[in-house]
């Protein structure tokens, strides 16, 4: 990977070089990583070099591969492309054009065409402006369309349109130089130079059996972020066609995959996800996720596809999540109802693939369970498949047993579907707008706890970061295929279930000293001494941003003790263990709130619900752990002044609820 990266970065120099004149140019590889089309190309000079002087780009013998080498070279003959101007702008794909400009760039077209940005990220707010120039018009004889154009031509300048051959390349290199932690935007590739990376000891491993292997692992991941480009704002875009058509794509060419039968890595199982079989599996699945509706037409579809990914694939974590589903749409959007058969893919799931299923599934498919035990006019189970149900769902919801606290705040009701309810706090004669768990962390400082966090768990994931930083770094574990590159945050088994089987007995020990070994000064100065010597380096893979550190979740080396104290050693331990042994399974859901006194050295993790939010599953299942590990949590509902409160069903399942996110 360090290879590859150097002689990835060496190809720019040598291109501008072969000018004989120094070439200063800027180029916006934004669009190249999602759709790599065109790019805009500032200070014209660059297109020169690539379209009408012979020059090369290889790439010879990285660590990465067995042996690949890609070359593209341009003929002396006149380029294919041309510069487009302002007019010529009118063929180009809008979409394309808006994913090169920056956030404040599209927030200023927004603003001067009087729309008023309420997105914040970029994607989001791309969907707003294609959804104006759809809906819109203008008086004159400009449209929307033609006026937003010109504002990017503005703005962008004039753009030319490198030849096809020669993007392929530049995306096959972008793969290969960010595989391992990949960005969708360039912009962050660019930015961990400036970043401090763990130091780990770098293997040359060939994740790749053959450059065919890679190329069709390149080629699935483009797909795969064309998918992501395409699933935000999907349902007020009408892109339901598009995702559709991406599926089928998909569906057909996993089938062709799997028939090949391509070799797997058996001494490192977690490398199988840089395959295109692996991808293809992710990309099918979360398309189901969006069209396994009545309204979006295709249920029969997901179906298919789903029993095809249950058989295919029956080792794959997200087998309980496939299970649900097709439960799900044989209960509820099949044109026919067909609840025996939703009653015998439930016990077969219940009765035979348990053990491989994540908690959560398990705790879903349950739900569905007690659905289908509950006779309706419309259906009445088979008295076996009833007393198999009863048999097999041992679970009972105890999440009654959480204590709740109920307050109320006054709030701006938003018309917009799926927005959080903004709430107001005043102080000191000032009245501040805020969101509904600052509303929560007001109300506990009131009630004995002066100090905490809105945090969603990133403090004890921090304080896990500092507390195994050893064993996740120690170069004396010998890993296969799990640092092949200087530029990891993690190594590549670490959201798999592998990473603890591989480093079991030092991650065993090292629990066993949190609980009971280290004295108390010796844990605090344990974890300190780490935090002095690593908190500033990247560990953006736990922490989802590419310049993640420590440091940036505890702000302070005193919070460490503060932290040990209040929350206790025996609690802090069990937590850990949850998480250090499932971080695939369990690294989401964790309560909103960390709440302490220090004097009291008491602590309470809280889950903050506003009016029409339910609990999920996996914030279910953590309240319920916390709960029986003996930490202080509780669930608080923020209901706004003046409304008439409801009665919560908790943990139920909808038909909203079916998504699964989980990393393999």
């Amino acid at each position: 990977m360090g290879v590859a990266l150097e002689r990835f970065s060496l190809c720019f120099q040598l291109v501008a070089a072969s000018r004989d004149k120094k070439v200063c140019f800027s180029l916006n590889m934004d669009a190249m990583a999602k759709s790599p089309a065109k790019v805009t190309l500032r200070q014209l000079t660059l297109s020169e070099v690539f379209l009408k002087r012979k020059s090369s780009i290889k790439l010879e013998k990285p660590t990465l591969l067995n042996e690949i080498s890609f070359e593209i070279s341009s003929s002396d003959s006149e380029p294919e492309s041309t510069c487009n101007n302002g007019e010529e702008y009118l063929s180009d794909d809008l979409n394309e054009l808006l994913n090169q400009m920056d956030v404040s760039q599209i927030k200023e077209i927004l603003n001067q065409l009087r729309i008023i940005p309420v997105a914040r990220k970029k994607m989001q707010l791309i969907a707003t402006v294609l959804t104006a120039t759809r809906r819109q018009s203008t008086i004159g004889v400009k449209t929307l369309k033609d006026r937003v154009l010109s504002e990017i031509h503005k703005k962008l300048g004039d753009a030319y349109q490198i030849r096809p051959d020669i993007c392929d390349a530049f995306n096959k290199l972008y793969v290969l130089a960010t595989f391992t932690e990949f960005y969708s935007d360039i912009q962050d590739y660019f930015r961990r130079f400036d970043l401090i990376f763990p130091t780990a000891p770098i293997e040359s491993y060939p994740v790749f059996h053959s450059i065919l292997s890679f190329e069709r692992y390149a080629e699935a991941l483009k797909i795969k972020t064309d998918l992501e480009s395409h699933l935000v704002g999907y349902h007020k875009n009408n892109k339901i066609s598009v995702i559709y058509s991406i599926a089928t794509d998909a569906y057909a060419k996993l089938r062709d995959v799997s028939m090949r039968n391509e070799p797997v890595h058996e001494s490192a199982p977690h490398l199988n996800k840089f395959t295109s079989k692996y991808v293809y599996c992710k990309i099918l699945s979360d398309c189901c996720q969006k069209l396994f509706t009545k309204a979006r037409g295709k249920p029969s579809e997901v179906k298919q596809w789903l029993q095809y990914l249950i058989e295919t694939f029956p080792n794959s974590t997200k087998l309980g999540g496939w299970y649900h589903l097709l439960i799900w749409i044989n209960m509820r959007h099949l044109d026919r109802m067909f609840y025996r058969t939703s009653a015998e893919f439930l016990i077969e799931a219940l009765d035979k693939k348990k053990p491989l299923f994540l908690e959560k599934d398990v705790f879903k498919l349950e739900e569905l369970g007690r659905k289908l035990l509950k006779p309706t006019t419309k259906y009445q189970l088979h008295q076996l498949h009833h007393d198999t149900l009863v048999r097999l769902i041992s679970r009972t919801s105890k999440i009654s047993h959480i204590p709740e606290k109920q307050i109320d705040a006054k709030c701006i009701r938003s018309n917009n579907s799926g927005r959080k309810r903004t709430y107001f706090l005043r102080s000191d004669g000032e009245t501040t707008a805020v969101s509904v768990e600052d509303v929560a962390l007001e109300h506990y400082k009131d009630c004995g706890y002066p100090a905490g966090s809105h945090c969603e768990g990133s403090l004890i994931k921090a304080l896990l970061i500092l507390y195994f930083w050893d064993i996740i770094y120690n170069p004396e574990i010998v890993v296969r295929g799990s640092f092949i590159s200087k530029w990891q945050s993690a190594p590549l088994d670490f959201f798999t279930r592998y990473f603890y089987e591989n480093r079991k007995g030092a991650i065993d020990m090292r629990l066993m000293q949190i609980e009971t070994v280290f004295s108390h000064e010796e844990l605090i100065n344990f974890g300190i001494n780490n935090y002095q010597q690593h908190s500033h380096k990247c560990c953006s893979v736990i922490f989802k941003r590419v310049d993640g550190r420590v440091m940036d979740i505890i702000k302070d080396v005193s919070l460490v003790e503060i932290l040990i104290t209040v929350i206790g050693r025996k609690v802090l331990s069990k937590i850990f263990e949850r998480l250090i042994k499932n971080l695939y399974q369990f690294f989401s859901g964790m309560p909103d709130l960390l709440i302490w006194n220090i004097d009291q050295k008491i602590h309470k993790f809280v889950e903050v619900k506003g009016e029409g939010d339910k609990l999920a599953p996996n914030q279910t299942l953590w309240l319920l752990y916390l709960h029986e590990i003996g930490a202080s949590v509780e669930v608080c509902w923020v209901h706004s002044m003046g409304s008439k409160r409801k009665i919560i069903q908790r943990g139920n399942q909808n038909e909203g609820d079916v998504s699964d996110n989980d990393s393999d």
